[in-house]
């Protein structure tokens, strides 16, 4: 009993204190403060769990254990089926621990034949969030004949600018590429572009990246969700099993029919819900847009198939639209 004590415990305080970091104390910058307020919540929620089932709980515990193993099973059944249906990915975090990496790189190739190539540390932005960092936030690589705010390559040289660092949910890279004859390659991640450079005019070059939130992110706050969830339900159907038999009250509201149409409508609103939220664009949107047109088409016989084939149901619709 004290074992699944700790271990319950353990797992409550890692999933409650990592919820509340991920949902509500980050930062643009890492905060060793809000750190250790998390740690001090950590070992707060485990305390207290620890001590709640093992001097309120011990006896209840044992006995649902031991002589009622169906409870944990719905315990660990019921979040493992409904918590897909309601779980949202979190948005793209904003402190750094959490954040995906990338790694971005400017190479040039100048011809030998070419002029040297110049540019000034403006002709390199790279925009994260709302900092806008220049080309000297880069590191060089290669034989640079630089000023610090002028970067300069002669004929037959190669030479790179690269940045590495945690992504926003969307960077952007813009570069005046100089006049020169030559090459400009951008290593983005595992991407690769290559430009001509042309040696009368200078050209403007912009890429943008749009980064989703880690999965582990999501994978981990899953997790603590998962793991709250069930202990929480075992905890309740533990504390209340004395008070109300569980079998009788679900045979007592089987047989009420109010009951069972109010259960009906209920679970029928929640799927109808699902449905409409996983519609690109919102349910509105959605339905003026693609389902009408494609209602349309039925109805003139232009449709693709399978849609031409289900004819009679567009006709009922359509009796529905002119009716309302």
């Amino acid at each position: 009993m004290r074992r699944i004590s700790i271990v319950s415990s353990v797992l409550v305080g890692l999933g409650a204190s990592f919820g509340v970091y991920v949902l509500f104390l980050q930062t643009p910058v890492i905060s060793l403060s809000r750190l250790a307020f998390v740690f001090v919540l950590f070992l707060a929620f485990t305390a207290a769990n620890y001590f709640f089932t093992l001097h309120y709980l011990k006896e209840r515990l044992t006995t649902a254990v031991a002589r009622k193993p169906y409870i944990v099973s719905l315990c660990i059944l019921l979040p493992l089926l409904f918590l897909p249906l309601f779980y949202a990915t979190p948005v793209y975090p904003i402190n750094p621990l959490l954040r995906q990496w990338t790694d971005v790189a400017v190479q040039y190739d100048v011809n030998a034949n070419s002029h040297p190539l110049d540019f000034s540390k403006s002709a390199v932005r790279l925009q994260i969030d709302k900092d806008v960092l220049d080309a000297r936030s880069f590191r060089v690589v290669g034989i640079w004949k630089s000023t610090g705010d002028t970067f300069s390559l002669d004929p037959g040289m190669s030479a790179a600018l690269q940045w590495v660092g945690t992504a926003s949910a969307s960077m952007l890279l813009t570069l005046q590429a100089p006049a020169a004859s030559g090459t400009l390659t951008i290593y983005w991640d595992q991407s690769r572009s290559v430009f001509e450079l042309s040696p009368d005019a200078p050209k403007q070059i912009v890429m943008a990246r749009k980064f989703s939130t880690p999965w582990g992110v999501g994978v981990l706050l899953y997790i603590a969700a998962y793991i709250l969830i069930a202990w929480l339900l075992f905890v309740l159907t533990v504390l209340f099993d004395g008070k109300f038999n569980l079998i009788k009250l679900v045979e007592g509201a089987g047989s009420s029919r109010v009951l069972l149409v109010l259960l009906a409508i209920i679970l029928a609103v929640v799927t109808v819900k699902l449905q409409l939220d996983s519609l690109n664009g919102g349910a509105d949107s959605y339905i003026h847009g693609a389902q009408l047109a494609r209602h349309e088409a039925v109805l003139q016989g232009q449709a693709p198939n399978p849609w031409q084939y289900r004819v009679l149901s567009e006709y009922v619709a359509e009796g529905f639209i002119r009716l309302f």
